[in-house]
C-alpha cells in the first residue's frame, strides 16, 4: 500500500499535478487566426476559446485565449478593448490598461505564492508597431514566473497581447512564445 501511495505521489510530482506542466517544445506548425482588423499566427496543436462581453461602462472586450494541448499554463491571450465612445483620450486609457494589469497579476501572483513581484514597462517595437509592453515576475520555489504583456493602439480599439512562461520552461520555449506574440498583423 505503501509503494502505491509513493508511486502516485511521484507520478504527480514529475506529471506536474497540482503545480506547473513542464513545457518542452512548442509545435512549429503554425495555423492563422484571420479576424476582421487582424491575423494571428498559433501553434497548430493549440486550444482556442473566445469570449466578447459588454462592461457597464459600454466596453465591449472581445478575448482570445491560445492554450498548449497540455500545459494549461503555457498560453498565448489577446484582448482587444473597444471603447465605448470614439472620443478617448488614448493616453488616459493606455494608463488605465497598464495599471489593471499589474493589479490583475500582483493579486494572482500573491494568490499562488509567488514572492519577489515585480514589474517593469517600455515602449518597444513589436512587428512594426510601437507598444506599451510590461514584463512581470515572481519567484516561487526556485522558480520564476514571467507575465508579458504588449499593449497597443489600433483605430480606436485597444489590444493586449499576453504570454508567460516559467525559467523552468528553457530558452527555446521562451523564444517560440515570442515569435507567436510578433505574428500579430493588422490587416486594415
Amino acid at each position: 500500500m505503501r509503494r502505491r501511495w509513493l508511486f502516485l505521489f511521484l507520478a504527480c510530482w514529475i506529471g506536474g499535478c497540482g503545480g506547473i506542466s513542464p513545457v518542452n517544445s512548442i509545435n512549429e506548425e503554425d495555423e492563422i487566426l484571420a479576424e476582421d482588423s487582424f491575423e494571428f499566427h498559433y501553434p497548430k496543436d493549440w486550444k482556442i476559446s473566445s469570449e466578447q462581453k459588454d462592461t457597464k461602462s459600454g466596453q465591449r472586450i472581445t478575448t482570445y485565449d491560445f492554450r498548449h494541448p497540455q500545459a494549461k499554463d503555457c498560453y498565448v491571450r489577446i484582448e482587444i478593448v473597444r471603447p465605448s465612445s470614439d472620443n478617448v483620450d488614448g493616453e488616459s486609457f493606455m494608463k488605465e490598461i497598464v495599471k489593471d494589469k499589474v493589479h490583475v497579476f500582483k493579486d494572482m501572483f500573491e494568490r499562488s505564492g509567488y514572492t519577489n513581484f515585480s514589474f517593469a514597462s517600455a515602449q518597444i517595437t513589436l512587428s512594426k508597431y510601437t507598444v506599451t509592453q510590461l514584463v512581470i515576475s515572481g519567484d516561487k520555489s526556485e522558480i520564476t514566473r514571467k507575465v508579458v504583456v504588449n499593449i497597443l493602439r489600433h483605430r480606436g480599439n485597444f489590444y493586449t497581447l499576453t504570454y508567460q512562461w516559467f525559467d523552468s520552461w528553457g530558452q527555446g520555449v521562451k523564444h517560440r512564445l515570442e515569435k507567436i506574440a510578433h505574428s500579430l498583423r493588422f490587416t486594415n
